[in-house]
């Protein structure tokens, strides 16, 4: 998730979903607690018009990321006690242009994976999403039968 890929693994979480009639996660709020003791507050919606922004608070200051937070455009710092900073930076193409790019890098240079996002990092997201899903009693038709409990 986004807030992993700032802040690391969390080593606590909760959350709460609806789920719809097909039993998906039609509406989802997490709060993910790190190590350092920050805390990331996430939320997605497949229901209601979401504002697709993403803002990072400190204690020195915020970034705010325009919509869409996964590919933005613009951004604003804010640093406490000075002026705004607004940044911008064109993007090309949906986004996934950028990891083509890289997995073409890698696998040029030989590499079985990028340091821009280790294989590591891939399954630290995913252990969380799973132990949020199983919070939800979510089980993806390809897991049946693979968990116990």
């Amino acid at each position: 998730s986004f807030a992993s890929m700032i802040l690391g693994t969390p080593d606590r979480m909760t959350g709460l979903a609806t789920l719809g009639a097909t039993h998906i996660d039609e509406q989802a709020a997490m709060v993910l607690g790190h190590p350092n003791g920050a805390l990331a507050l996430l939320s997605t919606a497949i229901r209601t018009n979401s504002p697709h922004n993403a803002v990072i608070l400190g204690e020195e200051g915020r970034i705010v990321l325009q919509p869409p937070f996964w590919k933005p455009e613009r951004m604003t710092v804010s640093r406490n006690g000075k002026p705004d900073e607004e940044i911008y930076v064109p993007s090309v193409g949906s986004g996934f242009n950028y990891e083509a790019e890289e997995v073409g890098r890698c696998l040029r240079e030989g590499r079985v994976e990028s340091d821009i996002m280790p294989l590591d990092e891939s399954l630290a997201i995913m252990r969380t999403m799973d132990s949020l899903r199983a919070q939800w009693g979510i089980i993806y038709p390809a897991e049946r039968g693979l968990r116990t409990g």
